[in-house]
């Protein structure tokens, strides 16, 4: 019978005892343990004796559970390897090395140790302190493959039983080294023996001093350094394709009559004629077989593998790759036995056997990291981090994915950046998940291959089903059906219509959803993998759910209860009134969190919000007692209702609440230990009132989800984009030196606003701010405003008058559209910040001035001087200090701040209580604002006056520029794309010119003429 020892030591059927860790004979006493005070003193005295060289020397000791201790001894027949102090003290320095450099690598990350020169025991003292950090040492001798000859053992499948679920240290102590293929060909060993791997740990012996290097992951090459080197076959495998790619790429030899049948095999898939196909794959792999060629069996497994998985039989998928990855280990292929062990992992994913796949991607991940190929491992780290997300540890995932190197590879870095995309998705990051998928569109705009564009395709239809857009869905999903049914692959279509569905139901369109799930089949016959098949029957409830959610006959849950007796209509209509008869929404939920507990007899209810992270609790919008958000947090994750259960402060129970096909909170209440009476009729009571709060708490998450913030340092800029953080930066630069500012930007963009920050954080801020816009000033009235005038100066000067610079004294002049000054005044304003005084009309002497000049124009004044039209010297003086305001179309990250403190400012002056809902967002973020903020904000007044005063603002609410701007444009022609371009530049000329043709036309380098001819053609 076979016995594993204290995590090391293998007993055989004949008595013989093998320390895994080294693969040589060991002696192991196993007796009772003895009292404490007995075992310390035991422990002691074997802890001197650890590692001195005796007859029989001491390698490890220690107890075996609660009963019994163990003393392993080296064989007398082992030579003695004792060495001196000095190279002992060396040799257990390197242990703790070693040791602290396991304990802090990351996870999904092979770890491989060299050590040159190791003294004394080295690998027995590793071996202990790896036991007692709870991993096995196994040597790689001892496995299939392992390359040493005079092993006295090897681990066969009936040991495997032994290593199943552990944790796995591989040990290397041969003057030679291991190899790359060989270390990657031990993970995918372990992977078959279902051991979870944890670090390969390799001991090269040599001559010389000790030394030793550490490598955790990939360095910044993507390849792992060190005494490991590639074998020419796998290099070769690298650059030939990637770990999982297209079926009709496979690299087949044409050299026999089988191996015209894969060729014929890759004719019948790439026609769609996937039946052809599979009867001649499983052909030429028997023929194969019975040829004894391990190469082409392999490949021919893993075409057929693939040609299964792409037909949504990942079960029947398995059982090939498994072949195929068996042939290319006993062949000594690890390049090939790697790609099929990722495909492996990829079909038991979507057969739903998450853990067992995890383990075998991992593995997969370790040996190509081995195999130092980066492409491989950047399809093995992609294949593994789709299963943790379907495990919903999309932490782990983004973690593994954000590795630098799996970047730069040059792999499938489209499937790369289409996970990248929903992994963001998964977090709630839309702009970076928008960001991915436009990365991988980039990478993949220089393929031809469909089911490449196909994916694409289904990443940006995600994205949209997730911002409630069904334009931008529907153009996403047909363009990636088209790609699907162009490269025959019908599982890639079923995924676009599972989003298409829930993009839909997002949306609040049930019936339209219904009616694509009806149409196309999908709850059918079809085989399809079973996460796919699980997340289509989660479909089909939402819809059931939200279907009922909508009639005043069904209100039932997965529980069955009856949703509300007709003779209980009284607590219904209390409900309701709750609900409806206080304005504020949270005041509300609060009556009716009072009335669900009075109506359920309860001693607390509650109302929560969905938590924004998995680490948050869900948040409370009504409450009437005291009850705790965890049995709140379970039904939002669960997403159907948990039945009155004993709790640690009560009996507790909860329902979700639902709204336009989502979870978006839950109800809760808490009784005392005896429980509801009728818990039935509690339930149906609490869905009713669930169903009367969706509105509410949707209302309540809408608003919240975009706070109005506090201004930082007085500074009322609101965004983050890119474009308004250079702006605030040079704000804080600008604030205290004592120059002029000149601030440019279009129309509506908000110079006057960023003019009032510098002062406002300035040292000046104590001091006037005093604004003028020189475009509404007349000739005859620049004198009187900017300098002032003395009483009798002219007709009508009854009395003095300070001017503008007077006004600001010791604070701030800002001019706003200085450029439409005329030259007379332009003058005038030189001199002034030349000489810094000014004269009141109707003096005879000057007076000084301190104030700090910003000066706003919304046209390039640069242009202004090299036309003549402004003054150059002016220019100089005023543009000291310059900054750039962006407008609104360059910086659309910040539309959903400005447009949520816009939206309730003017909610808020006329009493509404309507909220901007996703899709309004989405259309606003999509139009190109040319009146910039000032238009935005514009647009939402009158938004606010036009709809009602409770709801969420939809997008069909939008005004119809918007609504145009924000449907898809299909892909146009270049002839339409140089209209588009050449309409927007005579545009911008004529707005330079303020209209006037001859100048604009001057700028666009063509004559009066042709610029009217070309604003006919153009429509302008």
């Amino acid at each position: 019978m076979l016995t594993l020892i204290a995590d090391r030591f293998l007993r055989l059927a004949d008595e013989r005892t093998i320390d895994l860790a080294t693969a040589e004979r060991v002696i192991v006493r196993v007796e009772p343990a003895q009292c404490r005070a007995a075992q310390q003193e035991w422990s002691s005295a074997r802890a001197a004796q650890l590692g001195v060289a005796a007859p029989a020397t001491l390698i490890d000791f220690g107890l075996l559970g609660c009963g019994e201790r163990f003393e392993a001894y080296r064989a007398a027949t082992q030579e003695s390897q004792q060495g001196t102090a000095a190279e002992a003290a060396v040799a257990r320095q390197a242990v703790g090395q070693a040791v602290e450099w396991l304990d802090q690598a990351q996870p999904y990350s092979p770890r491989i140790l060299c050590a040159r020169g190791a003294g004394v025991g080295w690998l027995e003292q590793l071996a202990r302190e790896i036991r007692l950090r709870g991993f096995i040492s196994v040597n790689v001798s001892l496995l299939p493959g392992g390359g040493r000859s005079d092993a006295s053992i090897r681990l066969q499948p009936e040991h495997w039983p032994l290593l199943s679920a552990r944790a796995i240290v591989l040990l290397d102590h041969r003057d030679d080294g291991l190899e790359s293929a060989s270390l990657s060909l031990a993970f995918i060993t372990l992977a078959t023996a279902n051991v979870h791997e944890a670090a390969a740990i390799v001991r090269v012996g040599s001559s010389g001093k000790t030394e030793l290097c550490l490598h955790s992951g990939l360095d910044g090459d993507g390849l792992l350094p060190g005494p490991l080197r590639p074998e020419p076959l796998v290099t070769r495998a690298a650059e030939s394709r990637g770990a999982y790619g297209d079926t009709r790429r496979a690299r087949l030899v044409v050299d026999s009559r089988a191996t015209a049948l894969l060729e014929e095999a890759s004719r019948w898939a790439a026609r769609g004629r996937h039946a052809a196909a599979e009867r001649t794959l499983r052909a030429a792999l028997a023929a194969f077989d019975r040829r004894n060629d391990l190469f082409r069996a392999g490949e021919s497994g893993m075409l057929l593998g693939r040609l299964l998985l792409e037909r949504g039989r990942a079960a029947e998928a398995q059982s090939p790759f498994q072949l195929a990855s068996e042939r290319f280990r006993r062949l000594g292929n690890a390049a090939e036995a790697v790609v099929a062990c990722v495909l492996s992992g990829l079909a038991e994913t979507d057969d739903g056997k998450l853990e067992h796949a995890e383990r075998t991607l991992r593995a997969a991940y370790s040996a190509a990291a081995a195999l130092q190929s980066p492409d491989a491992v950047q399809s093995a780290a992609v294949a593994l981090a789709r299963n943790l997300y379907w495990q919903k540890r999309s932490a782990d995932a983004l973690a593994l994915m954000e590795q630098g190197a799996l970047e730069d590879a040059e792999g499938d870095v489209v499937r790369y950046w289409c996970l990248m995309s929903r992994l963001r998705l998964e977090t709630g990051k839309l702009d970076q998940a928008s960001q991915c998928a436009g990365r991988a569109r980039e990478k993949g705009n220089s393929s031809s291959d469909p089911g490449t564009e196909g994916r694409i395709r289904l990443a940006q239809a995600r994205i949209q089903a997730a911002l409630g857009d069904t334009d931008a869905l529907t153009f996403h999903v047909r363009a990636g059906l088209a790609a699907a049914r162009a490269a025959h692959l019908p599982l890639a279509a079923a995924k676009l219509r599972v989003a298409l569905i829930e993009g839909l139901l997002n949306a609040g369109q049930i019936a339209r959803a219904r009616a694509v799930a009806a149409r196309t089949k999908l709850g059918g016959k079809a085989p399809l993998p079973a996460l796919l098949r699980q997340r289509i029957d989660a479909l089909a409830q939402e819809m059931t759910r939200a279907e009922r959610s909508t009639s005043t006959r069904g209100l039932a849950s997965p529980i069955g209860a009856p949703s509300c007796p007709i003779g209980h209509l009284d607590r219904v209509t209390e409900l309701l009134s709750a609900c409806h008869e206080v304005e504020d929404e949270r005041g509300a939920l609060n009556a009716a969190a009072l009335a669900v507990r009075k109506q359920t007899g309860a001693l607390a209810a509650g109302i929560f919000g969905a938590p924004e992270a998995d680490t948050v609790d869900a948040a409370p919008f009504g409450l009437a007692g005291t009850i705790a958000a965890g049995i709140a947090r379970r039904c939002v994750e669960l997403t159907y209702a948990i039945r009155p259960e004993a709790g640690t402060s009560g009996v507790e129970g909860a329902v979700p609440i639902h709204h336009l096909g989502r979870t978006i909170g839950a109800l809760a209440c808490r009784w005392t230990i005896e429980g509801p009476r009728n818990a039935d009729d509690v339930l149906g009571f609490m869905r009713l009132a669930a169903a009367a709060c969706a509105p509410l708490v949707q209302i309540v998450l809408a608003r919240d989800s975009f706070p109005l913030g506090d201004p930082a340092d007085g500074v009322e800029l609101v965004g983050s984009s890119a474009g308004i953080e250079d702006v605030r930066r040079l704000i804080a630069r600008a604030a205290n030196a004592p120059f002029t500012v000149l601030i440019e930007g279009e129309t509506g963009a908000g110079k006057e606003l960023v003019a009032r920050a510098i002062h406002r954080t300035g040292c000046r801020r104590e001091r006037p701010f005093c604004a003028l816009n020189c475009a509404a000033l007349t000739e005859e009235l620049v004198d009187a405003e900017l300098f002032g005038y003395m009483k009798g100066a002219f007709t009508g000067a009854a009395s003095d008058r300070l001017g503008l610079f007077e006004g600001a004294d010791k604070g701030t002049v800002f001019l706003d559209e200085v450029g439409e000054l005329s030259a007379r005044a332009q003058a005038k304003l030189l001199r002034v910040l030349q000489e810094g005084e000014i004269r009141r009309i109707g003096e005879n002497f000057t007076r000084p001035i301190d104030a700090r000049l910003i000066a706003a124009t919304n046209r390039p004044l640069k242009a202004e001087a090299d036309a003549a039209r402004f003054r150059r010297d002016l220019l100089y003086r005023l543009d000291v200090i310059r900054i750039h305001v962006p407008p609104l179309r360059e910086r659309i990250d910040d539309i959903p701040g400005l447009a949520a403190g816009f939206w309730r400012r003017a909610t808020e002056r006329i009493g509404s209580k309507a909220v901007l809902g996703p899709g309004a967002l989405s259309a606003l973020a999509r139009y190109d604002w040319p009146g910039n903020v000032r238009e935005l904000q514009n647009v939402l007044m009158a938004l606010a006056v036009a709809v009602p005063a409770r709801g969420i603002v939809s997008a069909a609410a939008m005004p119809s520029a918007i609504a145009r701007a924000a449907r898809p444009e299909a892909r146009e022609t270049l002839d339409s794309a140089r209209r588009r371009f050449e309409a927007r530049f005579v545009r911008a000329a004529l707005a330079q010119s303020a209209g006037h043709r001859g100048q604009a036309a001057a700028a666009l380098g063509v004559s009066r003429q042709g610029l009217a001819k070309l604003m006919q053609r153009l429509q302008i």
